[in-house]
């Protein structure tokens, strides 16, 4: 009968990949933040999330009310920026005063509903460029 311990790490390990695809670009240089909202401001005031990594069948439309941008600090009651240890600060974008992640949101274009990650440029990776009619919620 195999180890416990070795059945643990060999699940871990295959939820890697996973993993570090569910967190792509919510944290974003002042540069892409400041681009992805000026993108999202020219857009209508709808969006759709869908998250294929995360598995999801279909995408669910979000109605915008309030667009911003919002410096990621350590902790909320701190007053010092988080940082990667080379002196980057990050920023996020939040709709709704929510924090969203730009590989996840894809925004009305000629081409149909796009990536906004992909539309900046930004490197996301396993997701599609546009949503297909199947993806869309009814």
């Amino acid at each position: 009968m195999p180890n416990r311990l070795a059945i643990t790490f060999a699940a871990l390990l295959a939820l890697l990949p996973f993993a570090a695809s569910a967190d792509q670009f919510a944290y974003l240089d002042l540069k892409q933040a400041m681009a992805a909202l000026d993108a999202l401001d020219r857009s209508p005031r709808e969006v759709q999330a869908f998250c294929a990594p995360c598995g999801d069948a279909r995408a669910t439309a979000i109605e915008v009310h309030d667009l911003g941008i919002a410096r990621v600090w350590d902790d909320r009651a701190n007053a010092r920026p988080y940082a990667d240890g080379e002196g980057r600060t990050y920023w996020e974008i939040e709709l709704d005063g929510t924090g969203i992640d730009l590989a996840y949101i894809y925004v009305q274009t000629p081409a149909g509903w796009e990536n906004i990650a992909l539309k900046l440029g930004l490197g996301a990776t396993d997701v599609p460029r546009t949503l297909s009619p199947k993806q869309l919620p009814r």
